[in-house]
């Protein structure tokens, strides 16, 4: 026999004794460049987003409430929702900071609007809804 062969002899009862280790091996590297990677480049994302909140700034909450950052502190910050409402919330569910474009209304601090020119909607009268 040759040392060709030989060669091959070996390596294919390598490759029969141990494919078993390269399923494993190929299932462990699909597993981390579809579920580990990605959700480790969104945690960096989140974190990027904490990092940079200061009081001034425009978030969307994880619940999809939008407001304007008060008071930063190392764990929570006050978010207004309107003016005079603010609540409590963990750093962590501010899941995007908002720039001009993002917004589809413009508010100011000033009301416009009496509540004697508001109207109620259809079917409500007095605040409460029409029997039909």
């Amino acid at each position: 026999m040759n040392l060709d062969a030989l060669i091959l002899l070996d390596t294919q009862a390598f490759l029969q004794q141990y494919s078993w280790l390269l399923y494993v091996a190929l299932f462990g590297a699909i597993i981390y460049f579809m579920m580990i990677r990605p959700n480790k480049k969104r945690l960096d994302e989140q974190r990027r987003v904490v990092e940079a909140l200061t009081p001034g700034v425009r978030v969307m909450l994880s619940a999809g409430i939008i407001g304007t950052v008060r008071a930063v502190g190392d764990a929570q910050l006050v978010v207004e929702l309107a003016p005079g409402v603010e609540v409590t919330a963990l750093k962590q569910v501010v899941i995007k900071v908002l720039g001009p474009d993002d917004e589809e209304f413009e508010y100011s601090d000033s009301d416009s609007e009496s509540d004697s020119e508001l109207e109620p909607p259809a079917g409500m009268i007095e605040g409460t809804p029409s029997e039909s």
